[in-house]
């Protein structure tokens, strides 16, 4: 009867183990991605001849309705496509709390027009405020600007780990 206590014992600590190890695991999974998408428009402008500035307002899953800011740093040419150029954004999104979410972009400009320009790229978190600190993710990035009217649309899409 010894034994089997001891085994018992034993047992119901590993099963207790268990418990605690796989219980932490589902929590850690669920954080460590939940899905993030925003888009939004708004203006656009020259701030100099590498520098661009835009100010919007859009949606996010994880902001709600926002509004959002930034600049862009023309960084050379790319061969991806003609005329192509190479450009580092960041943008704050603010929502309707207060709390910011900042992303960093990589990404290139193709030409479709004069003064128009339709980019992609990659983005990842620098930065947060509020229920954003702390926060890592990545995803990619797709905007349209119109320098001729001044407009652009920007989405970000992948998955943030809170």
């Amino acid at each position: 009867m010894r034994t089997r206590r001891g085994i018992g014992g034993a047992a119901a600590a590993g099963l207790v183990i268990a418990t605690l190890l796989l219980g932490s695991g589902p929590a850690r999974a669920a954080n460590a991605g939940v899905p993030f998408r925003a888009a939004f428009e708004g203006q656009i402008a020259f701030t100099s001849e590498t520098t661009v500035a835009w100010s919007g307002t859009g949606l996010g899953m994880q902001l709600g309705a926002a509004t959002g800011g930034g600049n862009i740093v023309l960084t050379g040419g790319d061969e991806s496509c003609p005329g192509g150029v190479a450009n580092v954004h960041t943008a704050t999104l603010t929502a309707a709390d207060g709390d910011t979410l900042t992303l960093t972009g990589h990404d290139v400009g193709c030409p479709i027009s004069a003064y128009e320009f339709q980019g992609s790229g990659h983005w990842t978190v620098t930065g947060g405020t509020g229920r954003f600190a702390g926060v890592t993710g990545s995803g990619s990035v797709s905007a349209h600007a119109n320098f001729a009217t001044g407009a652009f649309t920007i989405s970000w899409t992948g998955s943030l780990a809170l």
